[in-house]
């Protein structure tokens, strides 16, 4: 989103929660403040989150309330932790304990994440199952709400941080 297009976010923040910022500096870095964090994303995203903001939220939205209603919108289909259990069930009937391979590529990406963390023939053997679900269902929740704020950071800051993560010395090296 480029600076008119911020601005013009701004603008219908300004008349939909009647607010203003009078003081040009202040306005200034506000406008930069947005820019910067929706930068990498077009201006008809921005503006059909900030359109759903507006009929959610009486108050006006903050960055984080916007990031939020943009990744909603980018992820509609990013499944609940039972709808995910369920995949696994049904990979277990379909594939059973001798097919991992064709089990996990019927899985979504998430679901497939965490199947491969608690180990596919484990889930097929385990005789437990209450157990299973409700440790698959604890694992699930952390990675998709990982995922979720890791699709609020805009791509350019997650170079940076990866960028600074590699530069990191590794447990038992020297810098």
């Amino acid at each position: 989103m480029n600076k008119a297009e911020t601005i013009r976010i701004l603008s219908i923040f300004n008349v939909a929660y009647r607010f203003e910022v009078k003081e040009k500096e202040k306005l200034t870095l506000m406008i930069e403040l947005w820019q910067r964090a929706f930068i990498d994303e077009t201006y008809i995203l921005v503006d059909m989150a900030v359109q759903k903001l507006l009929i959610e939220s009486q108050y006006p939205p903050t960055i984080a309330d916007v990031a939020k209603r943009i990744s909603e919108i980018k992820n509609p289909n990013i499944s609940t932790d039972a709808e995910a259990w369920g995949e696994v069930k049904k990979a277990v009937s379909n594939f059973g304990y001798y097919d991992e391979m064709g089990a996990l590529a019927s899985l979504s990406e998430t679901t497939r994440k965490v199947v491969e963390s608690m180990g596919f023939r484990e889930i097929c053997i385990s005789e437990n199952t209450d157990t299973v679900r409700a440790q698959f269902r604890m694992a699930y929740n952390s990675i998709a709400t990982r995922k979720k704020q890791d699709d609020l950071l805009p791509d350019k800051l997650k170079i940076q941080m990866a960028q600074i993560g590699m530069n990191k010395p590794q447990i038992g090296e020297e810098k």
